[in-house]
């Protein structure tokens, strides 16, 4: 039954990415809603374009002048794999749609930021929203509301310090990364405290590591922005496989 989960997951988590490779294409040029991109050419909508494999997925990344704007399937991969891995970790229980949903963001919120340096707030509005209803699913579910009060204090403190942090060097880190540590923080306090910890901590040791590493290969200067939401998505990942 396991490893029957386990590739469904995968399955669904690779047809997720195809929908989220869309997304990470159209949301910042705000055609999702409208059809209309932030410069207002004409662009099909999300629905119209929607594809479930790889190969439908070509023609709605297409843009104006014929070019592929992502030429591998690797977002499918990707989410895939996270999706196989959330099924792993948690099983067929009532907390795996809310950390499937936690993969699926993770993942178009880490692409949209490395491509655009920005977490949207109409990825994040409803991430939290969704977030939240559904680890309150699980907490009725499980029979004891004792995980989502602790969840709720996390996302408060990891809200806060972060919003401090934010004000004291507002060049290192923006809102978006603000309201993003709130919703991770509720994900992860949700699993423990030690899951807090090690998430928070984790973004900003791998965002050194990327750093340094940049500055090595002489990929980026002290002046290049690097944006952290992947760093705080990656660390809460792994501290979510860790602490499941």
């Amino acid at each position: 039954m396991t490893a029957l989960s386990v590739t469904v997951a995968f399955v669904l988590g690779a047809l997720v990415g195809s929908v989220l490779t869309v997304l990470a294409w159209q949301i910042p040029r705000g055609s999702v809603r409208s059809g209309r991109s932030a410069d207002g050419a004409e662009q099909s909508g999300l629905w119209a374009d929607l594809p479930l494999l790889w190969a439908g997925a070509r023609r709605a990344l297409t843009g104006r002048n014929g070019d592929v704007a992502v030429r591998s399937p690797a977002l499918e991969l990707i989410t895939g794999v996270l999706f196989g891995a959330m099924a792993l970790c948690f099983g067929l229980t009532w907390t795996l749609p809310a950390y499937l949903t936690l993969a699926a963001a993770s993942v178009l919120l880490a692409v949209v930021d490395l491509q655009h340096r920005r977490l949207p707030d109409v990825i994040v509005g409803p991430f939290a929203v969704a977030a939240l209803a559904l680890l309150m699913v699980a907490a009725l579910g499980q029979g004891t509301w004792e995980p989502l009060v602790r969840a709720l204090t996390g996302a408060a403190i990891l809200f806060i310090c972060y919003l401090i942090l934010a004000l004291i060097s507002p060049g290192g880190l923006g809102m978006g990364d603000v309201k993003l540590a709130g919703v991770l923080g509720l994900y992860l306090a949700y699993l423990g405290w030690r899951a807090l910890i090690l998430g928070a901590a984790g973004g900003f040791v791998i965002a050194a590591v990327v750093g340094i590493g940049l500055l090595a290969t002489h990929r980026a200067d002290r002046e290049t922005m690097v944006p952290f939401g992947p760093a705080m998505l990656l660390a809460a990942m792994i501290a979510v496989i860790i602490y499941s």
